[in-house]
């Protein structure tokens, strides 16, 4: 299992970094999934890209919304265990 300690190895400076990246790629991810279906021929107005454009901005808030409520950690430390814990949780690493 991969110890708190261990980010040093990860290539990130902060668990707060490794949990943000992880956070962009998978949106930007969904983004280019959505261009790639609508470039394949599904109706830009149709129920699956709207679900799927709806599933973009839900995790756009998501993002947003636990970006400010690190603010209440007054402490970086809290924010990197908070983000090692998520990542564990989410199966980003093991």
């Amino acid at each position: 299992m991969t110890k708190f300690s261990d980010i040093a190895f990860m290539g990130y400076a902060s668990w707060f970094e490794a949990w943000y990246t992880d956070k962009k790629v998978l949106i930007q991810t969904m983004i280019e999934n959505i261009k790639a279906d609508i470039a394949a021929g599904y109706n830009p107005t149709g129920d699956c890209i709207r679900k799927q454009s709806a599933a973009i901005d839900a995790a756009n808030a998501e993002l947003n919304s636990q970006l400010d409520s690190f603010t209440e950690f007054n402490d970086d430390r809290k924010i990197d265990r908070w983000c090692y814990h998520d990542m564990l949780k989410r199966g980003v690493i093991a």
